[in-house]
This record gives structure tokens, sequence and C-alpha cells, in this order.
């Protein structure tokens, strides 16, 4: 990342005088729990539909962490994750 600062520039830093963050969300569970039956997890997981995948991930953080204030904040940050593919 440093190499690439150095050739092309940081340019969110020349455009903006404010911080820019950025926030990588991950969950990972064994792979013995895509099998396991959830509440009503008769619905397929497209790999290819984010919207799909994050109410998989949130259906399992329900399903696997005890209820309290940390499983909400998850469920609440995976609310915040885009739920559409990006046009280029």
């Amino acid at each position: 990342m440093d190499k690439a600062n150095k050739i092309h520039g940081n340019f969110l830093v020349h455009e903006k005088s404010e911080p820019h963050y950025r926030v990588t969300l991950v969950y990972s569970y064994l792979s013995e729990l895509d099998s396991v039956d959830v509440e009503s997890d008769k619905v397929k997981v497209n790999d290819n539909d984010p919207a799909s995948v994050i109410e998989h991930v949130k259906r399992l953080i329900r399903t696997l962490r005890p209820d309290c204030e940390l499983t909400d904040l998850l469920i609440e940050l995976w609310d915040l994750a885009p739920k559409t593919i990006p046009n280029d």
C-alpha cells in the first residue's frame, strides 16, 4: 500500500482535509455450520448476492451467539454493510 501511495499519491488526502476511515467486516465460522438447520434456513445463500450473504451471517450470529449487547452491536454493524455491489 505504501508503494502504491508513493507512485500514485494518496488522492483522498489531496482532495479532502478530513480523515477518511474504512472498515472491513469479517465473520468466520466452521463449514459444518452450513448444513445446520437454523430457524427458517430454507433460503439459499447466493454468494454473488451481498444481501443474501449478509442476512445469512446475521442469522448465524443470532443463532450462535448469546443474547447480549455485543451481539446486538454486531448485527447493527452488518446492517450498515452495503447490500448491493457498487458499479465501478
